[in-house]
């Protein structure tokens, strides 16, 4: 029996653009309070993010299934968090790096292009 989702519209890239906002702020929280840059204060804004992420992230399963979903959210997160290491971090890139985040936006476009079901 397949299952009925909900078709893709303006939610699902508002769930998806929220659950990537949290993750990486989150992330970005964690390490500036790594590097002492900001208080262990500020933690519970980054475990805070991650809780509403768990509610984002049942939304955007009425929209399709949840191995392509978590694939389609990942891709956009690490390539997003890659570029944030490089350029807000200064985190040091070279060639396989570049490879592998161009497999990424590939593999991206192709699972935006035919479908998420």
């Amino acid at each position: 029996m397949k299952a009925s989702y909900l078709k893709i519209d303006k939610f699902f890239y508002v769930y998806l653009f929220l659950i990537t906002l949290f993750s990486i702020s989150s992330q970005y929280l964690f390490k500036k309070i790594q590097k002492k840059e900001l208080p262990r204060s500020y933690l519970i804004f980054g475990v805070t993010m991650y809780a509403l992420l768990g509610f984002v992230i049942y939304k955007l399963l009425h929209y399709g299934n949840i191995l392509i979903l978590n694939i389609i959210w990942h891709l956009i997160y690490f390539i997003l968090l890659f570029l944030m290491g490089y350029f807000i971090f200064q985190e040091k890139i070279n060639f396989q790096k570049i490879v592998a985040l161009l497999f990424g936006v590939i593999s991206l476009s192709i699972f935006m292009m035919y479908g998420i079901d």
